[in-house]
């Protein structure tokens, strides 16, 4: 197996705990497990409030403050979640072990680019326990979310300079890079680039006020115990209004990207069909903002449904990964750029 195939793996994976970390949050299970890295003092969660002393509640207070009722459906989720991220860790050491098992082919920056992304992957990981510990605190959310978009943005830096690696390591790199060369001399194509790191960039920005959206929310439910669920929204202040409307900003960003992308129609080179790789590029794009336009309209008119929290969360990831990843391949990928 190549290295950039392992690697393409691991970011799946960290898709999948990302998707699991957005259930925890909208079913409200992140204190499922009052404890870290145990669960109620034990490596196993139990099914049932009688596996419980009768004093859990108390014993096992976070932050001074009594726990909730036992509910075996959020500690599961929790626990699932705390698997998964326990299986990425893994992952990542195996990365670690199989980018040294490469080096002839990828090079010794690699290398050191797969340690950092276990040091993070690590740190990560005990910010998750200091999220527990302080009892959801909304801005130590906000760190944790912040920490898993640095953690995919390395990773994928990783898959894509080793994928060039790869090709230069068998002479195939021109094949790739002819195609990012025909995007970069295409006429306006400096406007392209720019739009592409600033989509990024508000990408980014609209991800973490979608965090103080969702503190937000959490802030009425708590204070606000009786508001139907119908009027959170319309309850959560100038924080939700910013983001819809900054919305609107990125809405008419990616038409005028998906507006230069739709220009190439037709094979330009005998050995590699352009077309198909760039109407790959626009499947996904136009998948991933679909997905997150339709998943924000349904929480802001649907009642906040927790089911679409999640599947918000993620494809609005993805779409900011998609930009990101665009803007590697045209800086890994273009013939004489230094890749060494």
């Amino acid at each position: 197996m190549k290295f950039s195939s392992y690697v393409k793996i691991v970011i799946g994976a960290v898709f999948f705990l990302i998707l699991v970390g957005g259930t925890v949050r909208a079913t409200g299970a992140g204190l499922g497990c009052p404890d870290w890295p145990k669960c109620f003092g034990q490596w196993i969660p139990p099914t049932h409030e009688s596996q419980l002393p009768a004093d859990y509640k108390q014993r096992f207070k976070v932050a001074g403050k009594e726990i909730a009722d036992f509910d075996a459906f959020k500690t599961w989720t929790e626990y699932v979640n705390r698997l998964v991220g326990v299986a990425i860790g893994i992952m990542i050491i195996g990365m670690v072990v199989f980018s040294h098992l490469r080096k002839q082919v990828i090079g010794p920056k690699l290398i050191a680019l797969s340690w950092a992304s276990l040091f993070l992957v690590s740190f990560q990981g005990w910010v998750g326990s200091i999220v527990v510990s302080t009892h959801l605190a909304g801005y130590m959310i906000s760190i944790h979310m912040f920490l898993a978009l640095c953690i995919m943005y390395l990773l994928f830096y990783i898959y894509r300079l080793a994928q060039s690696r790869e090709l230069l390591f068998k002479g195939e790199l021109s094949v790739l890079a002819d195609f990012h060369q025909m995007v970069l001399n295409f006429p306006k194509s400096e406007r392209f680039r720019v739009a592409i790191i600033v989509m990024f960039y508000f990408g980014l920005l609209q991800i973490m006020i979608g965090t103080q959206v969702r503190e937000a929310i959490d802030t009425v439910v708590k204070s606000y115990p009786d508001v139907d669920r119908a009027d959170w929204v319309a309850n959560s202040g100038l924080v939700f209004i910013v983001h819809r409307s900054f919305s609107l900003i990125l809405l008419f960003l990616w038409l005028y990207i998906m507006s230069f992308m739709f220009k190439f129609t037709k094979p330009l080179d005998g050995r590699i069909d352009f077309f198909k790789m760039n109407q790959r590029d626009k499947f996904w794009q136009i998948i991933c903002f679909g997905l997150t336009l339709v998943s924000g309209i349904g929480l802001a008119y649907f009642g906040f449904p927790a089911f679409l929290q999640p599947v918000h969360l993620l494809f609005a990831l993805a779409l900011n990964i998609l930009f990101f990843d665009y803007f590697l391949r045209l800086k890994l990928f273009v013939r004489d750029n230094d890749v060494a």
